[in-house]
């Protein structure tokens, strides 16, 4: 019989054992994600806006100790989007982006922080109705930019409700209660989709 070196048993030992469902996301960026979030935030940097510019946004982290909670905002909306802002005082819709870990490859949430607003593809707690947003319609070469142009296009294409409490915040708890509402009725939209 022979005798294997302890340090086999050990590696063996952090296996999962068959079956194992895989442990949930801690919220510390993978390599890969970290990588693609600074790419990305340089190439948002580079972007620069007229005060009056019609497609003016800011998107980043919130603060240093968490780069995977960003934060974006979108100002001079146009149309009946932006009377509305106007008329409640606002300058901007902002805009509240969790990223998995597992970023690029798991699609941001995403959803409307304020002001309060339902109607469109934005949900009365801030969750966004958006296909991009799910797993089935994400595709990791997708660029922040590129989403966030793709968010404002629905949020003023549609008409909005704001809410007599715009200036409350929406929290990501609540948003996420909404978007499972979502998901739950797009069951097409749960599994990824293969593309070539």
């Amino acid at each position: 019989m022979s005798k294997r070196p302890a340090q086999a048993d050990a590696v063996e030992s952090k296996r999962p054992a068959a079956g194992t469902p895989k442990p949930v996301s801690t919220g510390v960026a993978t390599a890969a994600a970290m990588k693609r979030l600074t790419l990305e935030l340089k190439k948002i940097s580079r972007t620069t806006f007229s005060d009056t510019d019609p497609d003016k946004f800011t998107a980043g982290p919130i603060d240093e100790g968490n780069f995977l909670l960003w934060e974006s905002k979108f100002y001079n909306m146009d149309g009946y989007n932006g009377t509305k802002l106007k008329e409640m005082g606002l300058d901007c819709i902002t805009l509240g982006m969790r990223f998995p870990a597992e970023y690029p490859f798991q699609p941001p949430f995403v959803w409307v922080k304020s002001p309060k607003m339902s109607g469109g593809y934005v949900w009365q707690n801030g969750a966004m109705c958006f296909e991009q947003l799910s797993p089935s319609g994400w595709t990791p070469a997708t660029s922040i930019e590129a989403l966030l142009y793709s968010i404002r296009g629905h949020i003023a294409g549609a008409r909005i409700l704001y809410d007599a409490k715009a200036f409350d915040f929406n929290t990501e708890q609540d948003a996420r209660k909404d978007f499972r509402s979502i998901m739950a009725s797009h069951r097409d939209w749960q599994k990824p989709t293969v593309r070539s």
